[in-house]
């Protein structure tokens, strides 16, 4: 009876031994029924959704907002648009763009040359943020002109793009300018040249080049002295220690050789990006309206901006603060010789303001912050209220 027992317990652990797999067959199930449940977990989880184009920061955002505004409640129709294109192209300088399919196609009636360069550069930036971004399909106008006053035209039904505006005009829409769009990496490397010398070895004066272009048009014998570069230049001669303006080329005048013979000392020859960056102070003076390639290069130096106030702006004005960003200038260059001695004797507060406009122009104003504060304003643009 005992025997009997013992083979009967004998049987039963060898069955219970046989069914448990080897130790090699045990690792792998349990990595088998692991990999099991980290893929069950997975299957569970929200997938993330695709990321979205980065948002415009907050004064691009509130730039394209106030641009836009006045249009929101206003139902444009698209046919009196193109109307109103084909009356206003010559005195607007008008260019219409359309976008289809993420494809741009440019209409420039006008083949002068400036309408020509500029709408090539403008039709080349948006193609660029149509290869990074997609675009609903619209049409829209863009002003070759060097400032545009909604006043001239209908701009309750036709809204225009421009690169400057009046500060208070509320119907004109602007865009970045096309210099900065397109050639913001060729001035940027003269920059870089000019950047080489330091703070504390540049020279002491302030520095300006440039033509004669003003508001006033025609310029005579007897308004060329008003012009506020002149302005610049006559204190330029009074104070030839602190200030070095001239002119390097005499255009929009209607008497060259009498201007030239009675304001000879007004010219001089013309210094590159590099050459100017010597000197501390920069004078950031109008011509027919910003001064849109100075403007940028200049906030991107290591050198500081007198910038002349204006009732005119371009798309990032706004977000420049006097004394936080530039040296304020009155708008007839009136104080230009007392804001200088100011910044002569305020050299840590002045070099401050300097590093406050170079951080903003790195971080809002390289091209591929233009290229997606472009995307973000045609967007917006796009959701206005068309109607055939």
């Amino acid at each position: 009876m005992f025997l009997v027992r013992l083979l009967l317990v004998c049987a039963f652990f060898t069955h219970c031994y046989a069914s448990v797999p080897p130790a090699s067959e045990m690792i792998q199930l349990c990595k088998k029924k692991h990999h099991h449940h980290k893929k069950h977990s997975t299957q569970e989880e929200v997938p993330a959704p695709p990321p979205s184009h980065p948002a415009p920061a907050e004064w691009a955002r509130q730039r394209i907002q106030n641009d836009l505004a006045y249009y929101q409640d206003k139902r444009l129709s698209l046919s009196k648009m193109e109307t109103l294109f084909h009356q206003q192209v010559h005195n607007l300088l008008l260019v219409k763009f359309t976008i289809n399919n993420n494809q741009v196609v440019v209409e420039d009636i006008l083949k002068t040359f400036v309408v020509k360069t500029r709408s090539e550069d403008f039709a080349k930036a948006i193609r660029e943020v149509c290869r990074t971004y997609t675009l609903p399909n619209m049409v829209f106008y863009i002003s070759m002109e060097d400032s545009l006053i909604s006043s001239e035209y209908d701009g309750d039904s036709l809204p225009i793009f421009a690169m400057a505006k009046l500060h208070d005009d509320q119907r004109v829409i602007l865009i970045p300018d096309f210099e900065a769009l397109v050639h913001s990496t060729s001035l940027l490397a003269q920059v870089e040249k000019g950047n080489t010398r330091p703070w504390d070895k540049k020279i002491e004066k302030a520095i300006w080049r440039g033509s004669t272009t003003d508001r006033v048009y025609p310029i005579t014998v007897d308004t060329f002295s008003q012009l506020a570069r002149s302005q610049a230049i006559i204190q330029s001669l009074l104070y030839p220690d602190l200030i070095d303006a001239r002119f390097t080329q005499l255009v929009q005048c209607s008497h060259h050789e009498l201007v030239r013979q009675r304001y000879p000392y007004y010219f001089g020859s013309n210094l590159s990006i590099p050459e100017q960056l010597q000197y501390k102070y920069q004078l950031l003076i109008d011509g027919n309206s910003c001064s849109y390639s100075r403007a940028y290069w200049q906030l991107f130096s290591n050198s500081v901006i007198l910038k002349q106030q204006s009732p005119h702006i371009q798309w990032y004005y706004d977000a420049l603060q006097p004394y936080v960003h530039y040296i304020p200038l009155q708008e007839d260059m009136g104080d230009l010789f007392e804001q200088i001695m100011w910044a002569t004797q305020h050299d840590e507060e002045v070099r401050q303001i300097m590093c406050n406009a170079q951080q903003f122009a790195n971080n809002n104003l390289k091209q591929e912050h233009i290229y997606l504060y472009l995307y973000h304003l045609l967007k917006e643009y796009s959701k206005l209220q068309f109607v055939p």
